[in-house]
């Protein structure tokens, strides 16, 4: 076994096998571990990593290629074994089926009900999850075909391991492949391995908000709209809504939409605390800004000065009871301690909407889902509830009424 290990080591090193360059995935695993644990140094750091790479080059039996292909090798090794939060590999849930919320990595999720009962994927559900896995599959391998042609379209493969990734979390029904942390970004590597689907989104979404309000009043405490919506209402000091905005924040908004396209770039900038922050005048950043609970899983959100909490949910798919429990409660905990909160996903039309509507059955004081979604479709008429959310938003919010029975009379 280990001699057979051994042989695959040495098969990198080639001169006729150079690909993956061993040399450049190293950097970027070791660099990464350094990275986290010295700040002081990072620039001699980096210094130090950027001449290995380039070192590579200057080896008669290397190529270009070997370059990317060993970057990737160190980005999958880094998604797979991350050095905090959860594998993606595995799912962050314990055995009452309900996330851990005593690690605050990829996602925080706390409320007072703690013994939700294990979540339940339906058939229906779990047959709609394979479906977009293999569309996504399906454009992985459509993607990697141009790379037969060489040259430049190798780059292609870069666009195939990304929609492989989305494939596998689908396949697994697991959000956590997204990596989502706790500020709501997603962690380095992942967002390097899925920055070509990022891409993507980023324009789904410029497309289907186009001239339309990025978040709506559903009660004069609780908002709902896109993840898109939390640097405008940042920058407005707490105002829901707009359509429009001032010229020296369209530019700002071009300006941060450029940086979306490279998301990666956040991970680079030096961290500033919110009382060493400086917002740029006349854009004062308001102290009373909103709660946001964010259940988008596969976009990051912009850094968020206010109160924020992130319950990764799949986007296309109906969440689970347990899901809509848990996001109904945390929402309900974040009202009490804030004056606002916002609910988003990424358009605000589907996993955000269901959570609210949840919310509406339970502490919104809507007495069928009929009345619920008819209160949320005059706000968000372009939500969307297929039969499969409307089951799981009547059950969980049928469960989280009965728990709230039970709590007032065994307290």
């Amino acid at each position: 076994m280990w001699g057979w290990l051994f042989d695959s080591l040495v098969a990198f090193d080639l001169p006729y096998n150079q690909a993956p360059s061993l040399h450049i995935a190293l950097s970027i695993i070791v660099g990464a571990f350094y990275w986290t644990r010295f700040p002081r140094i990072r620039l001699p750091l980096l210094l130090w990593q950027s001449l290995i790479a380039l070192s590579v080059l200057t080896t008669y039996q290397h190529h270009f290629i070997d370059m990317p292909t060993g970057a990737l090798l160190g980005w999958l090794v880094l998604w797979a074994i991350p050095q905090h939060g959860v594998s993606s590999f595995r799912r962050p849930f314990g055995t009452q089926g309900c996330l851990n919320t005593s690690k605050a990595s990829f996602c925080e999720a706390k409320t007072n009900a703690a013994d939700f009962r294990k979540a339940k994927t339906s058939p229906a559900t779990r047959s709609r999850k394979i479906k977009i896995a293999m569309l996504y599959l399906a454009g992985a391998v459509l993607s990697a075909l141009p790379a037969l042609f060489g040259g430049v379209w190798l780059w292609m493969l870069w666009v195939s391991v990304s929609l492989s990734v989305v494939a596998f979390a689908y396949l697994t029904g697991n959000a956590a492949v997204f990596q989502k942390q706790a500020d709501g970004r997603l962690s380095a590597a992942a967002t390097v391995l899925l920055l070509p689907y990022l891409v993507g989104v980023r324009l789904n979404m410029a497309y289907w908000l186009y001239g339309k309000a990025k978040t709506a009043r559903v009660r004069d405490d609780v908002w709902i709209g896109s993840i898109s919506g939390v640097a405008e209402i940042q920058h407005c000091g707490g105002v829901f809504g707009k359509k429009t905005a001032s010229a020296a924040l369209k530019m700002l908004a071009r300006y941060s939409t450029l940086l979306r396209f490279l998301p990666c770039i956040y991970h680079f900038l030096p961290q500033k605390s919110a009382s060493q922050a400086k917002s740029p005048q006349p854009l004062a950043i308001s102290d009373g800004l909103p709660a946001v609970l964010d259940v988008c899983a596969e976009y990051p959100c912009p850094r968020y000065r206010g109160a924020y909490r992130t319950l990764p949910l799949l986007d296309m798919v109906a969440p689970s009871e347990n899901d809509l429990m848990q996001a109904a409660s945390l929402l309900e905990a974040l009202r009490r301690q804030h004056s606002k909160v916002l609910t988003c996903c990424t358009l605000g039309y589907g996993r955000s909407a269901a959570v609210v509507l949840t919310w509406l059955l339970v502490y919104g004081g809507c007495r069928d889902l009929a009345q619920a979604t008819a209160e949320l479709k005059q706000v968000r008429p372009q939500m969307v509830l297929p039969p499969e959310t409307a089951k799981a938003v009547e059950a969980a919010a049928g469960y989280l009424k009965n728990f709230g029975a039970d709590q007032k009379e065994n307290p």
